[in-house]
């Protein structure tokens, strides 16, 4: 349990690390049909905060598939009743 938390908040602070102190500046050609498109379906207030949005949701999909190739490579895996209990303690 302990292990599985230590490398949660590993994440969590590794995240806000690059979230807070880096950003890359790009210039890129997109379809304007393409960002209305996203701006409409994330409902984003800029073009930043949609294209933002959709980077995240990428990312966040392709961590899903790469852990759903990972099945019985884990030590320990978190279970309910372990997730109620640290939500208890938070």
């Amino acid at each position: 349990y302990r292990y599985a938390k230590m490398v949660i908040q590993n994440i969590l602070e590794n995240v806000a690390f690059w979230d807070y102190y880096y950003s890359m500046k790009t210039t890129i050609d997109i379809p304007d049909i393409a960002i209305l498109d996203l701006i409409n379906f994330t409902h984003a207030k800029t073009k930043r905060e949609a294209v933002l949005t959709a980077i995240d949701s990428y990312n966040q999909q392709q961590k899903m598939i790469h852990l759903t190739m990972m099945p019985g490579t884990l030590e320990y895996f978190m279970d309910s009743e372990d997730l109620e209990v640290m939500r208890a303690q938070d």
